[in-house]
């Protein structure tokens, strides 16, 4: 506005000022743009270049500039702590006092208060929009924390399935394989223990084939009533003691009493101990120990030294049952230690007990003195915009009434004590409702009005002077809030209009009542309450042309914030779906590879462990021998492919990391695999297509796992690898590899390729072709983003 005004009015323009003028414009413009950047930063300036312009400037070339500090507060509420606002709150004061002096001394006060109740508006708009800023944001993180638990859950989900399955399947089948493997050793000297062993084979198989379709139930885990620990105890040393391990174990009493997950530790521990030594020391004894107290439960398993004969010496397991241990024992705050002694094997657990019940609940912890200021200060703060609102529309007329230095002509009459304090209890009642505008609109909105009515009947039944009405149309800001409010809170929001003929009739009542105190209708007689009727009518007018637009302001912000809480709870609810639906394809896919490769397996090798048409004979030679033998030698090829099986898709769910830093080798590496199986004299062809942006991690390390699982076999002929990528399936096929297309190769490929969802064709002839699903999940489809403008 300035220099403009002095061109319009073509007077000379001061240097000096003209230059301060600009030099100020300039500073407090970039000020501004930096709010939202550094918003306390851009605060100080602007109150430094507003004084200053206030005592450098004339006072009708500074109301633009006088803003500045009002739109840097607004940001520092709305982008900063609470605990900033102390800061600006004294900052912006001192201000004030220190621009007092530039001001008549008649206007001093009233500028105070009028700039005191500016700042306390301007902190309460800008704390609400601040807290409309953090609920998006937290919204955000809610959003991310779903979609992260959502990822979580299937990461969980899986580690629970493969976790079981190793439990189950390896513990099972290598009992199994221990003992068929054993008798046949034995068979011509003691020819019986074939039948032992298929009988065992046949019972354990049953059992491992029940436990793996139970697996793959679609259940909530540990929903079902739990065994008591000692009876699942007992039955793992009977069943280990039926496979030729002795075991010897002691339970300490109250151990049936501890919590599910803990039972169910306790119990994988012993079961993972006693599998690896029948493994790698078969035949020696174990000693199972556990013990508890009021605090922990400690379990201690113990295998003695083996013998160099009988010492496993072949790879039966998966190599991840004590990692696997050692995390199952950590998730629940326990100790693990394993390792070698005196020749043996020693696995040591701690598992606490009651570890919830022992800390304190917020409740139950003492509440310091910061603590109490810091929960009033939180409260203060959700408050802080009724207050300041509050604050304004009551102030305002108070300030007009008590500071403004031409009352002492208008309101002389309303000066005595026992006026203003009548009046101004009058004008706190009025104003107050609106602290309940967010929580009881409608409320809110009949309180002001009953305000309102009661102001004007107390004014004319004490007999007090027109101008007492005038001075409460100061406060209509009062009436617009509430009715802001009804249409933002109100229920049904169709029936907030009703807010706007509320306040205007309380309007049209209030200004007929101050004309008519003051006696300017000019009619009389008949024609006198016409007037008044007409005079009430067209005072509506106005009061409603200003709350309509109001009303419809209040109605969109409604309807923005009803969207936006909306969009965010349909999202939060997708994520949380999300989440079940990837455990259940999770439990899908594991099913599949579970069927596909060790299910087949664990049922050929019951069929193939069935008792033949006639017993063995107590003594002379059995007619069923060598039945039995070729049944031992199906056993112990199908406990193999099981196990191999099971190797492969817990390798497919839990890659293995590379040895060294050398990153898992995948889809890439393909080419030097060909090149290191050409290099041995092999011929081996590789055609790969394109495939459009980069594969999923498991799909890729797979796929390269699959190819070299296939070439990896006896075959010498000339083969060929081709990879095509067709409706987001990788299509993996390697031909002229016999060897592949059955036996534990093929069980590897059909575990590995189930384990992904995918599925694994073989033909006799010497080809294996494997789909794989590769579609990529799309990132940031589902998203609630802060509003940045403050």
């Amino acid at each position: 506005m300035f220099p403009g005004w002095n061109l319009i009015d073509h007077r000379p323009l001061d240097p000096v000022r003209t230059a301060v003028h600009v030099i100020l414009t300039l500073v407090l413009g970039g000020a501004l743009a930096w709010r939202l950047r550094a918003p306390f930063a851009s605060y100080v300036v602007c109150i430094v270049g507003v004084t200053t312009a206030v005592y450098s400037l004339p006072d009708e070339t500074i109301i633009p500039i006088i803003f500045a500090d009002l739109i840097a507060l607004y940001s520092v509420a709305a982008r900063r702590p609470p605990r900033a606002l102390l800061g600006a709150t004294a900052l912006g004061l001192t201000s004030q006092i220190i621009q007092l002096p530039a001001v008549p001394p008649a206007q001093r006060g009233m500028t105070f208060a009028m700039g005191l109740l500016i700042y306390v508006l301007t902190v309460g708009l800008g704390r609400a929009r601040g807290r409309w800023r953090d609920g998006r944001e937290e919204a955000a993180r809610q959003l991310a924390r779903a979609e992260e638990e959502r990822r979580r859950a299937a990461v969980a989900e899986r580690d629970r399935l493969a976790r079981e399955l190793h439990d189950v399947t390896a513990h099972h089948l290598t009992a199994i394989l221990v003992h068929a493997t054993a008798a046949r050793r034995l068979t011509e000297k003691r020819p019986e223990l074939a039948a032992e062993a298929l009988e065992f084979a046949r019972e354990t198989g049953t059992r491992t084939l029940a436990a793996l379709h139970r697996l793959v139930a679609v259940i909530t885990p540990g929903a079902a009533p739990a065994e008591p620990l000692t009876e699942r105890l007992d039955r793992l040393v009977d069943a280990a003691a039926q496979a030729g391990q002795v075991v010897r174990h002691t339970v300490g009493a109250g151990i049936d009493g501890c919590p599910p997950d803990v039972a169910d530790a306790v119990h994988a521990v012993a079961r993972e101990a006693t599998t690896n030594a029948m493994r790698h020391a078969p035949g020696t004894e174990v000693t199972v120990t556990v013990s508890c107290d009021e605090e922990q439960v400690r379990v201690r398993v113990a295998n003695a030294a083996p013998d160099a004969a009988t010492s496993g010496s072949e790879r039966l397991g998966s190599g991840r049952g004590l990692a696997g241990l050692e995390a199952r024992v950590g998730e629940l705050g326990g100790g693990f230690s394993a390792g070698p002694a005196d020749g043996g094997w020693v696995v040591t657990v701690s598992l606490p007990l009651g570890a919830a019940a022992a800390v304190p609940t917020a409740a139950e912890e003492p509440r310091g003195v910061l603590a109490r200021i810091a929960d009033w200060w939180h409260n203060l703060d959700e408050r802080l915009l009724d207050t300041a609102i509050v604050v304004a529309t009551t102030g305002f007329p108070l300030v007009i009434l008590y500071a403004d230095p031409e009352a002492e002509s208008d309101f002389q009459d309303l000066r005595r004590p026992s006026v203003l304090v009548l009046l101004s209890l009058l004008l706190i009642l009025h104003g107050a409702p609106i602290w309940w505008r967010r929580r009881a609109p409608w409320r809110t909105l009949g309180a002001v009005a009953a305000g309102s009515v009661t102001y004007g009947v107390t004014v004319v039944s004490v007999g007090l002077p027109p101008d007492a009405l005038w001075l409460l149309l100061l406060g209509l800001g009062t009436e617009m809030v509430a009715v802001h409010a009804v249409a933002t809170y109100g229920r049904p929001a169709w029936a907030s209009w009703a807010a706007v003929p509320v306040v205007s009739v309380t309007f049209g009542l209030l200004v007929t009542t101050a004309i008519v105190l003051a006696d300017e209708i000019e009619e009389s007689g008949r024609a006198y309450p016409a007037a008044v009727v007409t005079v009430c009518l067209v005072s509506m007018v106005p009061m409603a042309a200003m709350t309509g637009p109001i009303w419809l302001a209040g109605l969109l912000v409604r309807r923005r914030r009803d969207r936006t809480l909306a969009d965010e709870r349909a999202a939060l609810a997708r994520a949380s779906a999300r989440a079940v639906v990837v455990v259940d394809e999770q439990r899908a896919r594991f099913a599949s590879g579970l069927r596909a490769s060790v299910l087949d397996p664990a049922e050929r090798l019951i069929a193939a462990a069935a008792p033949p048409s006639s017993s063995p004979p107590a003594d002379g030679p059995d007619p069923d021998g060598a039945a039995r033998i070729d049944a031992l030698d199906a056993v112990i090829a199908e406990a193999r492919t099981g196990l191999a099986a099971m190797r492969e898709l817990l390798g497919a769910l839990h890659p293995e990391p590379a040895a060294g830093s050398a990153p898992p080798r995948g889809m890439a590496d393909l080419d030097s695999l060909c090149a290191e199986h050409r290099s041995e004299g092999r011929d081996v062809q590789l055609s790969v297509g394109a495939v459009p942006g980069p594969l999923p991690v498991a799909v890729d390390l797979s796929g390269y796992r699959i190819v070299d699982t296939a070439l990896d076999t006896d075959d010498t002929q000339p083969c060929a690898v081709r990879v095509t990528y067709e409706k987001e399936v990788l299509v993996v096929s390697v031909t002229g590899v016999p060897s592949a297309a059955g036996g534990v190769v093929a069980a590897r490929i059909r575990a590995r390729t189930g384990a992904l969802g995918g599925v694994a064709t073989f033909d006799p002839a010497g080809a294996v072709t494997c789909y794989l699903p590769a579609s990529r999940e799309p990132i940031g489809r589902e998203g609630v983003r802060a509003s940045s403008s403050a």
